[in-house]
């Protein structure tokens, strides 16, 4: 199939990708082309724009871009997406992807949220989760192209999907920073740390998470991030949107929100995620 990818960024490169790895044809754009380039050597085309996507003979048409506005931006050039689908798979609020699709389909258009759950690593191996709301025919149609990332679920209408994508990034936060604050307490408290995680992981209380992240803490490395702080935060912010949407208690969103708040003053932004684990342990250091 003729496929179109806007945003090859850390997550959206891996993805186009396995595109092509799955025999898929693929012209891909991206805001800094260099980090588009290297598809090029893999048999994708590259365009000088989104525009140019727009105008060519895809059937597919992939967003993975960071936030509402980026996808706005995008749309802005465009004149028509008669006989195209648009697979927005970026996180943005559930709302914006109901202005997405509304926008798609006044150009023409079709639509399909796709936020996607997993990193880097699993979209090289196609085994990201991959949650889609839209029209149920549609989904019926294109399950097979979006299961060259993973495992794919039909949730509901535009909306569902990213919901439910917002309720999975308010557990990686909130686990994260619980992580943090315990991990925290056994280092400054000189209570072995090996001795700390044999005991977590024999326990209900053990996570995956722990044991990819544990690294990057005990070392202080955060570089080469899965997933930015600044995501994060992104992403947190529209799950406190939401929560108060639905009048839900906020309180613990609010607390990680703060933490992260201030992880990106202290210049952790482009960290991974876990990076947050320096704001919590150095929180002393500024009172």
């Amino acid at each position: 199939m003729n496929i179109g990818f806007i945003g090859t960024g850390l997550l959206g490169y891996p993805m186009a990708e396995r595109l092509l790895k799955s025999h898929h044809h693929l012209i891909a754009w991206n805001r800094t082309i260099e980090k588009a380039v290297p598809l090029k050597e893999q048999g994708g085309r590259i365009a000088e724009s989104p525009t140019q996507i727009y105008k060519s003979d895809v059937e597919v048409i992939v967003f993975m871009l960071t936030d509402f506005l980026a996808i706005t931006e995008v749309l802005s050039s465009c004149e028509s997406l008669k006989g195209k689908i648009v697979f927005q798979m970026g996180t943005i609020a559930p709302d914006e992807n109901i202005q997405v699709q509304k926008k798609v389909e006044e150009l023409g258009g079709s639509f399909l949220e796709a936020p996607v759950l997993g990193s880097k690593n699993e979209a090289r191996e196609g085994k990201l989760n991959v949650m889609v709301g839209g029209n149920k025919d549609l989904f019926e149609r294109y399950s097979a192209v979006l299961s060259v990332w993973g495992n794919v679920k039909y949730i509901g209408g535009v909306g569902k999907a990213s919901t439910l994508k917002l309720a999975f990034n308010q557990i990686i936060a909130g686990i994260m920073t619980t992580f943090s604050v315990s991990v925290g307490i056994v280092e400054k408290s000189d209570i072995p740390l090996d001795l700390f995680v044999s005991i977590l992981r024999g326990s209900a209380l053990h996570a995956q998470t722990f044991d990819k992240k544990l690294e990057k803490m005990t070392s202080k490395d955060f570089s080469n991030p899965n997933f930015p702080v600044k995501h994060l935060l992104k992403d947190v912010n529209l799950i406190k949107e939401e929560t108060n949407k639905l009048g839900i208690d906020s309180r613990s969103v609010s607390a990680v929100q703060d933490i992260l708040q201030d992880s990106v003053r202290q210049g952790l932004g482009e960290l991974d995620y876990s990076a947050l684990f320096l704001e919590i342990l150095n929180n002393n250091l500024k009172k």
